[in-house]
């Protein structure tokens, strides 16, 4: 799995003086094509601008079905079935992380300063789901979800490696220095945060040749 990062980045003004920075992830699975930057000034305090506080983290698995006789005809018929399709090439599961951080400021001596980086992420997994499995037999039904458990592994370890990734851009927002501005704060964030979406997606890419794509771990499908 590797990352095609849309990334969107909003910064808002908190109207007595006070500031806070808004930056939208969002990733889909391909290659990296562009990554667009757009700045804006909200009128008002809609709750659409309302910035948390703490962290939090969801996950779901969703499925795309399909029926099959055998182990062979389950392979064949998974990827005819799979939504997901990478440079052309069809995967039989993926998970599409979807994130949004913030920069909380503060006031100091200096200027502008980070007080807090707030994170809420959200991960879907999209995996195969042999809806007539009980029908084929017990080889067959113990080969499926040795498979399929294993590609689930494979797929979560992709969540870690990104949850890994943010928190080591945590710490680099955290460590900037006081700036004149929130404003200047909010565009070094911005400066900053531009490598790390490159070494993410290094790091992903890395792990897939390393396994091969979760082949070398296990999750292909030994069809008898």
């Amino acid at each position: 799995m590797s990352s095609n990062w849309q990334v969107i980045t909003q910064y808002m003004l908190e109207a007595i003086g006070a500031a806070a920075g808004i930056c939208a992830i969002y990733l889909l699975l391909g290659t990296i094509v562009t990554t667009s930057w757009q700045v804006f000034w909200p009128t008002d305090r809609s709750p659409e601008f309302a910035v948390p506080h703490t962290n939090s983290w969801s996950d779901e698995v969703t499925y795309y079905d399909f029926e099959a006789e055998d182990l062979q005809s389950a392979f064949d018929a998974m990827f005819a079935a799979t939504p997901i399709s990478i440079n052309g090439t069809s995967h039989s599961a993926a998970v599409y992380p979807d994130y949004n951080w913030w920069i909380w400021p503060r006031s100091v001596a200096a200027g502008c300063a980070p007080h807090r980086f707030v994170v809420k992420g959200h991960h879907k997994i999209v995996m195969p789901n042999w809806t007539n499995w009980q029908d084929a037999d017990r080889a067959a039904q113990i080969e499926w979800w040795r498979h399929w458990k294993t590609l689930l592994e494979h797929e979560r370890t992709h969540i870690e490696i990104t949850r890994d990734a943010i928190q080591a851009l945590e710490n680099e927002i955290m460590r900037l220095p006081a700036h004149n501005s929130c404003e200047a704060l909010f565009e070094t964030a911005r400066n900053t945060a531009k490598p790390f979406y490159e070494r993410l997606d290094a790091k992903q890419e890395s792990f897939d040749a390393y396994t091969n794509h979760g082949l070398l771990d296990g999750a292909g499908l030994q069809v008898f």
